[in-house]
């Protein structure tokens, strides 16, 4: 059972492993008081509800029926310590909203406080230990260990090859060696000759010539090629044909008529002439070593090839598995664009460099997960069993041998430990955090073998799959943080995520004087007076303090104003607020047409003022369509944009606090990162969407697919992948996409029958593995960058104001000796007056 312990002796051969329980120790020792704090306070609030909680469920449970029996307690209460704890538990990984509607419905407004402060204190004691993690992961890696060095795994597989290879070499016939040794003989004779005849006839000057005249005129066309190849109108045109062809995929279905088949088959081929013309023409422009080496040619190539097999298929209706594979080749078209679009290009190559640097820490990561899953494959296997009718489901408890001999089924749960691959997508499935509350239950509930399940006998199964969280999920997600952070720091910004255009601006942005970017401030730069003495007073007026403070009352009154819609308004009450509205909008407007008149062009160089333009033009805009459309058309929206108005009241220089105008200058600084990985994750979005619109069209409704969650068209797949961007659900739709019960097979499928296509087990779990692991990495550099810059903020507003305090010190340090001396100048050193009198 304690077999799994020995891979640990892994630890001590494999540093990339060793790396990581020395972070977990280090944060362990680091953190001991604080861990020490948090347990206590978390079995106070523990503790607190069995007391002031648990009475609703022993009195109120079921009506007014009392429980009398374990069976009946449910699994999710207060009744006592442990059920207690469990729900404690479950509220920090997220998922309290239906315990406390349970709790709400049984005792009220007293579980409001209970919930928030075991929510508050769990987030600041997960906020701590992934700061403690993170600490200690930078710590490591600025120290002696760098994981792009680390060769450990890759110095094991040269030995591994090495013993295998090297026996072979030396087990060579002696027959081929001197066949091979006269072959070289012959053949440096014969070189030698031919170099001879090469000396004795030497090449006239008309030949070099001509040859001087060929290699010049075809350097020069090659040249005019790339120029072509490189010019902006060129790669407008080749983007333009791979999104439409890549549009043109979206039609491709079983469900398409004749016509449109017809129509697509016609494209398809244009679409195949074109991007072989465009590979032949790159292919030429820069040669073939150039073009064989670069891995965005030989991804077109691949697609071009892709293309042509596509067509044969179509012609000669082929079938099977090798369609399937060319049309996954065939959906990824789409990410031809990475290679030709800068910002795309900066954001692939930056998470490109982050794999190659983590890759290693990633396997650790894995193989921690493997050991824990053959762990539970050890002492779990085969206990996930129960009997159930097969009329209406119910659960019975019987034996295997009782169940069966009463015509019942003996079924297994969906997610067991019945192998290894099973185990590890349970692991997969607890560090989403998603789903897990059935994988826990049945794990409590498990007795042995071919016995019948009874309700939360093996409590301590919770406790492993808590250490499991903390060490696989928790922890493992802290430590990758770091990486990414880390090489954000080295590099002193978001750079790596940019193209050169985009880094050029971010550093004459970083290089500024004021820590906050000049276009956040509330009008921009200096505007001048003006000359006109009437103009000038309503200068003066907009330009005053009382004038802002004033506006900004008119601005929280108007939020407050919107605030009080509800469904089912009195009609008093909505008359009253309309004519509120239509007063604050006449206020708005007077306060445009005055900044307006006295600022003249120079109002239009904030846009805050172009904000408030737009909020004036659509409240003027809606107040005509309710007047004189009847209600016809939905206004609401422009409502909402007056909400953007009350950014005005925080980055004001009176009001706002600089920590909030820090946050907006980090996410200015860095929006052109962010919209780098925005568009990255939207082509691979689209390229999967694709993918499962063909792979998983017809697959049944089951578990997380319904009529909006489905592939069954490219829209849905593309709604469901969004979806999935924060890993909602993944479980379920991963268990539908891999059902393979009362289904007909995929390459037996057909629209006339009458079952669902069955799904995939592997299938699914490499589709949405590969995308969940792309939109972790988008999501983690995301991440990293924004926090990076955050501290990068402030440790700029950190300088600047300790050098504004050390100049200010300077000129009051002066000022007083000035004023020491009485008469307002300097005076001399005595030390330097004493040897000028010598």
């Amino acid at each position: 059972m304690l077999a799994p312990i020995r891979l640990l002796k892994l630890i001590q051969y494999w540093p990339a492993l060793r790396m990581i329980f020395k972070i977990y120790q280090q944060t362990l020792k680091m953190l001991t008081g604080w861990i020490l704090y948090g347990i206590i306070v978390f079995a106070f609030i523990i503790l607190i509800g069995p007391f002031e909680l648990g009475t609703y469920w022993m009195d109120d449970f079921h009506g007014m029926r009392k429980v009398t029996a374990a069976a009946d307690i449910p699994r999710w209460s207060f009744v006592d310590f442990w059920h207690s704890f469990r729900i404690v538990f479950r509220m920090q990984l997220g998922e309290w909203v239906e315990t406390f509607w349970d709790c709400y419905q049984k005792a009220g407004m007293l579980c409001v406080p209970y919930y928030l402060l075991a929510n508050l204190c769990g987030a600041v004691f997960l906020s701590f230990l992934l700061i403690g993690i993170v600490y200690s992961s930078i710590k490591e890696l600025q120290g002696n260990y760098d994981p792009s060095k680390d060769r450990g795994l890759k110095l094991l597989l040269r030995k591994t090859c090495g013993f295998i290879c090297s026996p072979i070499k030396r087990i060579q016939p002696k027959e081929l060696i001197m066949k091979s040794q006269k072959n070289g003989s012959d053949t440096q004779n014969s070189e030698n000759g031919a170099d001879e005849q090469a000396k004795a006839k030497p090449e006239g000057k008309e030949g070099r010539r001509k040859k001087s005249i060929v290699a010049e005129s075809t350097g020069q066309l090659r040249k005019v090629m790339q120029d072509c190849t490189e010019h902006i109108l060129y790669k407008i045109v080749v983007c333009g044909i791979i999104i439409i062809a890549s549009v043109a995929m979206i039609f491709e279905n079983n469900h398409a008529g004749e016509d449109l088949q017809t129509a697509l088959f016609v494209t398809e081929i244009l679409f195949t002439i074109l991007f072989f013309v465009i590979a032949i023409y790159e292919l030429l422009s820069y040669g073939f070593k150039e073009s064989l080496t670069n891995r965005g040619w030989l991804f077109d190539a691949l697609i071009v090839l892709e293309m042509i097999l596509n067509l044969t298929i179509y012609k000669f209706s082929v079938t099977g598995a090798f369609r399937t594979g060319v049309f996954c080749i065939r959906s990824f078209r789409p990410l031809m664009l990475i290679h030709r679009i800068g910002w795309l290009k900066a954001a692939f190559r930056a998470i490109k460099l982050e794999v190659k640097m983590i890759w290693e820490t990633v396997l650790a990561i894995f193989f921690i997960w493997l050991f824990f899953a053959t762990f539970g494959v050890n002492w779990l296997a085969g206990l996930y069993h129960y009997c159930i009718n097969p009329v209406d489901g119910t659960e019975l408890p019987k034996w295997k041998s009782q169940c069966l001999a009463s015509n019942n089924s003996w079924v297994n749960s969906e997610f067991n430990f019945d192998s290894t691959s099973s185990g590890f997508f349970n692991m997969f499935i607890l560090s989403s955090r998603m789903g897990w509350v059935n994988v826990i239950g049945d794990a409590t509930d498990a007795v042995g073998i071919d016995l019948p399940r009874q309700r939360e006998t093996s409590k301590m199964w919770l406790i492993y799959y808590i250490v499991f969280l903390f060490i696989g999920a928790f922890g493992a997600l802290g430590i990758l943080f770091s990486y990414i952070y880390n090489k954000f720091q080295e590099d002193k910004g978001c750079d790596m995520l940019l193209t050169e255009d985009q880094a050029a601006k971010y550093t004459e942005a970083k290089t500024t004087k004021e820590p906050k970017q000049a276009w956040i401030s509330l009008e921009g730069d200096y505007v001048p007076p003006p000359l006109s003495p009437c103009l000038l007073s309503f200068y003066n007026m907009v330009t005053n303090v009382k004038f802002d403070s004033l506006v900004m009352v008119i601005i929280i009154l108007d939020n407050v104003i919107l605030s009080l819609d509800q469904y089912q308004i009195y009609p008093n009450l909505d008359m009253v607020i309309t004519c509120m509205r239509l007063a604050i909008l006449l206020l708005y407007t007077i306060e445009m047409i005055v900044k307006l008149v006295s600022w003249g062009r120079h109002y239009f160089r904030s846009v805050w003022n172009w904000i408030d333009l737009f909020v004036v033009v659509s409240g003027i805009a809606e107040a005509l369509a309710v007047e004189f459309a009847n209600n016809v058309y939905s206004t609401s929206v422009f409502r909402m944009l007056r909400l953007f108005r009350i950014f005005r009241f925080l980055l004001a220089k009176e009001y706002g606090s600089t920590t909030t105008k820090m946050l907006f200058s980090s996410l200015i600084n860095i929006r052109h990162a962010f919209a780098n990985l925005f568009l990255l994750q939207l082509v691979v979005i689209w390229a999967f969407a694709i993918l499962g619109n063909y792979y998983f069209e017809n697959v049944g409704k089951y578990a997380g697919l319904n009529n909006v969650v489905n592939f069954k068209s490219f829209s849905s797949s593309l709604w469901t992948l969004i979806l999935l961007l924060g890993f909602p659900g993944i479980t379920d739709i991963s268990s539908a996409l891999g059902q393979e019960e009362d289904c007909i097979r995929h390459e037996d499928y057909s629209k006339s029958d009458e079952y669902p296509q069955c799904g995939s087990r592997a299938a699914a779990t490499g589709f949405l593995g590969l995308y969940a692991s792309i939109t972790f990495m988008v999501l983690l550099n995301m991440y990293a960058v924004l926090i990076s810059e955050i501290i990068s903020e402030l440790e700029r507003y950190r300088s600047s104001t300790s050098k504004i305090s050390n100049e200010v010190d300077e000129e009051m340090a002066l000022q007083a000796f000035s004023n020491g001396d009485g008469g307002g100048e300097l005076t001399e050193d005595p030390a330097e007056n004493s040897e000028e009198g010598e």
